[in-house]
């Protein structure tokens, strides 16, 4: 039987994703508990010249999505972003990123849906948290069998719902201002104090946490794959991303400390949920409650979708042990993207499980990893351009995001190290730096056992 033309054109269509899917994967993906509730960290370290961090923290992710979006309009891929560090930086260097965009990607799915199941809670508080959170990874999980096509749009829709709520809150406090109410004058205050009541080391030591907030960017840098026309739309969708998650959370901050003092915030209660109580707004805890949960299911989807997609390309690339794949076909074994997905899911529910078997610090500790691995993650795409100017991109133009060029590469590339130092220095964040350290070598140890099979395969 032979498909009609255009019932194959739209087959086709339907398997990839346009500016704006991929703009609301990338806002999706990025925006969600761990700026709405885990923004007090950030303010407590900093305290209101935290705004600065965020700003940072945006031009960081900029140099990082230009790096990416160059690449992409440059360098032909076939299923994940991962091909670009294999490619200019070796095969261990690829094998690694995709493994711990996978392990990290795993555990984070599982804290978030712990969070996402205490919020569903609020609403529902006849079922307990366990089955609310299970039912929630199942949806999550049923998305990502769609088209990308499919999860873009689902993903656009739940971005906007979050992106109106924030935009209104920035825009009621801004309103505040106009007509005279009483607010936190921080930003008028002496130059330093209490802008910065911790000096700029405070402004530093908060760049972990925020440059987390931002690490969603795996979602869409996975999905340029799987991009209509890259050229154009990738580079749309990356300045959309940009702009949109800079403006949002800089803005946001900055409302919130009007109403907010920074000394009032807490590390165990979202600081949006103090305001809300500061304006004596009834639903606002509701309203909110609800926000972050379709933050958390957003976040839930884009991160299986980066976890399922780079097992794909590790599959692909013979990395993977041969259960993961199909049987053999003329004497090979060939990835399933279904097999990939029952074996991805398996490990979302174990890591969901041992969240609740584990002691809370010890599970915590594993799941703050994923913050360095989310920054050995842009050193490495900042790493495989830098290589990319050198050889294949010599004389081709860089995305305008890439500010500065090649220095600025380098400059934002020695940043993100020198973040790594000095967060390492802070007790709090250490056992997740050990964690990390732990993963790491379990990778690195996966790779040379499996060295001589990607040989054999490869043949």
């Amino acid at each position: 039987m032979i498909r009609h033309p255009s019932k194959t054109r739209r087959h086709h269509e339907s398997h990839r994703i346009g500016a704006v899917g991929l703009t609301g994967l990338g806002i999706g993906g990025i925006i969600g508990a761990g700026y709405l509730l885990g923004s007090g960290i950030s303010i407590r370290q900093a305290g209101p010249a935290v705004v600065i961090t965020y700003l940072l923290g945006g031009v960081v992710m900029a140099e990082v999505m230009g790096a990416l979006t160059t690449l992409a309009t440059h360098v032909p891929q076939t299923t994940s972003y991962r091909e670009y560090i294999a490619r200019y930086l070796g095969g261990y260097a690829g094998f690694f990123l995709g493994w711990v965009i996978f392990a990290s990607g795993i555990l984070g799915l599982g804290s978030e849906a712990v969070a996402a199941g205490v919020f569903a809670h609020y609403w529902l508080p006849g079922i307990p948290v366990a089955i609310l959170a299970t039912l929630i990874v199942a949806l999550v999980l049923l998305i990502n069998l769609g088209s990308i096509g499919w999860l873009g749009l689902v993903e656009s829709i739940l971005s906007l719902i979050k992106v109106i709520v924030i935009a209104a809150f920035i825009g009621l406090v801004l309103v505040v201002l106009m007509i005279g109410w009483p607010v936190q004058h921080v930003f008028t205050a002496h130059p330093l104090l209490p802008f910065a009541p911790h000096g700029w080391i405070g402004v530093f030591n908060a760049g972990l946490v925020v440059i987390f907030s931002y690490s969603g960017v795996t979602a869409v840098a996975m999905a340029t794959a799987r991009a209509k026309n890259p050229k154009t739309t990738v580079p749309q969708a990356a300045w959309g991303t940009v702009l949109g998650v800079t403006a949002l959370y800089t803005l946001g901050i900055w409302a919130l400390l009007q109403i907010v003092g920074w000394q009032q915030v807490s590390t165990t209660v979202s600081p949006f949920v103090l305001a809300l109580h500061q304006w004596h707004i009834p639903t606002g805890t509701g309203i909110l409650t609800a926000v972050l949960l379709v933050a958390s299911f957003t976040v839930m989807v884009g991160s299986f979708y980066a976890t399922l997609w780079v097992l794909v390309s590790l599959a692909e690339a013979h990395e993977v042990p041969s259960w993961f794949c199909a049987p053999k076909q003329s004497g090979k074994t060939v990835p399933s993207r279904l097999r990939l997905w029952l074996w991805s899911s398996a490990a979302v529910y174990v890591s969901l499980s041992t969240a609740y078997l584990l002691p809370q610090s010890a599970y915590t500790d594993l799941t703050a990893a994923s913050s360095f691995f989310s920054l050995a993650n842009w050193v490495l795409i900042l790493g495989a351009f830098l290589r990319w100017t050198q050889s294949d991109g010599k004389h081709r133009s860089v995305s305008s995001l890439v500010f500065g060029g090649r220095v600025g590469a380098l400059v934002t590339l020695a940043l993100l190290v020198v973040l790594t130092i000095q967060s390492i220095r802070l007790p709090a964040l250490r056992p997740g730096f050990w964690a990390f350290l732990g993963i790491w070598g379990v990778v690195t140890l996966g790779f040379l056992v499996t060295r001589r099979q990607r040989t054999v395969k490869t043949r």
